[in-house]
């Protein structure tokens, strides 16, 4: 096992910051059994050199200051191997974990007119803008059907100028041609309607002799926040923030939500259950992200299917006493994940499988460190 070892917490310079700097971790570093090490402390360093295998949250990274030019780089961080080059070395997390990273528009609005309204944050200091109007329609029109598809093609619809939010659909077949395009995402701040681009599936058994379909769209939401872009993410809360839009001159005020990045951060048995046998190990699900959210482009293409929580628990007399130790925490919860209990055998007649609630807010990232 590597050694860690307190170190200095730089910020970043601006060129280089991937991540705000008020979001990398500024207290306390801590290491437990498993080889899993949770880096609350501004800089760590990996004694001795050599190569590691370093597993991290979706909504973290792990950044290596290089000795020569003082500039702190971000690593890959999930299933990656690294090479730690020299004793010394510091390394630091910059952790998103509690943070706000996109919202959705639940109430668009009207009577926005007479400039972009502001938004404000009950608490953490992100700072958001509103794109007004420019979503396309969610009825779309196929002007070319296409033939010879075995399987949905696929749907490109490109970016609106810098400062909107890209849309997105995806094809409905009827009998081998695209009978239709569901607009799934409607986008934002559009100034002319985007033409479609309907590819072929690569997985597609006969790519030689499809016929391309092409499809038509058309812009709604004029006087209407169509979204709301997360500028920075702030500091990291607890819990959720609540986001305000300005009313407009005259109309109906809209309404948006924040889309958190949680983890697990604590748990409790509700349950005992009976039966058990072995060591528990408790896997917490679910908790997707809202497909209507939106990022940051820094943070984009991070924005994916959270990252499972796992807890490693024990056993007494056949029930689940005890939760056990969290390993991992999770990445990009909204909501609690449902846990599931695994990695035991239930024996007996009449034996009852243990539940454990699992709780979200912000926490540090958790970083597997191991030698290879």
């Amino acid at each position: 096992m590597a050694q860690i070892i307190n170190g200095p917490g730089v910020n970043l310079p601006p060129p280089q910051a991937l991540y705000p700097a008020n979001l990398l971790s500024t207290t306390g570093v801590y290491q437990s059994a498993t080889n899993a090490i949770t880096l609350g402390g501004g800089g760590v360093q990996i004694i001795p050199p050599g190569k590691y295998f370093i597993d991290i949250g979706l909504y973290s990274a792990i950044q290596v200051n290089d000795p020569v030019s003082g500039v702190w780089r971000t690593l890959p961080t999930t299933g990656q191997t690294q090479f730690v080059d020299s004793d010394g070395v510091n390394y630091r997390v910059a952790n998103l974990t509690g943070c706000p990273v996109g919202a959705t528009v639940t109430t668009a609005g009207s009577g926005y007119t007479a400039g972009v309204p502001a938004v404000t944050v009950s608490a953490g200091g992100s700072t958001w803008r509103a794109v007004l109007g420019g979503a396309v329609s969610t009825t779309t029109t196929v002007t070319a059907a296409g033939s010879g598809y075995t399987l949905a093609p696929l749907v490109y619809i490109p970016p609106p100028p810098a400062g909107g939010l890209q849309a997105t659909a995806v094809a409905v077949l009827s009998g081998g041609t695209v009978g239709s395009l569901t607009v799934t995402n409607q986008g934002a701040g559009y100034s002319t309607a985007p033409v479609p681009v309907i590819l072929p599936n690569p997985l597609d058994t006969n790519l030689g002799v499809i016929t391309n379909a092409t499809a038509t769209t058309a812009l709604t939401g004029t006087g209407m926040v169509t979204g709301i872009v997360c500028l920075t993410p702030g500091t990291p809360q607890t819990g959720a923030v609540t986001l305000t839009v300005a009313a407009p001159p005259s109309g109906t005020q809209a309404v948006a939500t924040a889309v958190m990045a949680l983890s697990v951060t604590g748990y409790t048995v509700s349950t005992a259950g009976s039966g058990y046998s072995g060591a528990v190990e408790v896997t917490g699900i679910g908790g997707v992200v809202s497909a209507g959210a939106w990022t940051n482009p820094a943070y984009q293409n991070q924005f994916f299917t959270p990252r499972q929580a796992q807890i490693l628990g024990a056993v007494v007399t056949g029930a689940v006493t005890t939760a056990g130790s969290l390993v991992i925490d999770g990445g990009i919860y909204q909501a609690a994940p449902s846990p599931m209990v695994v990695g035991a055998v239930i024996t007996g007649t009449g034996a009852l499988p243990a539940t454990v609630v699992l709780t979200l807010g912000a926490n540090n990232a958790t970083v597997f460190v191991t030698p290879l």
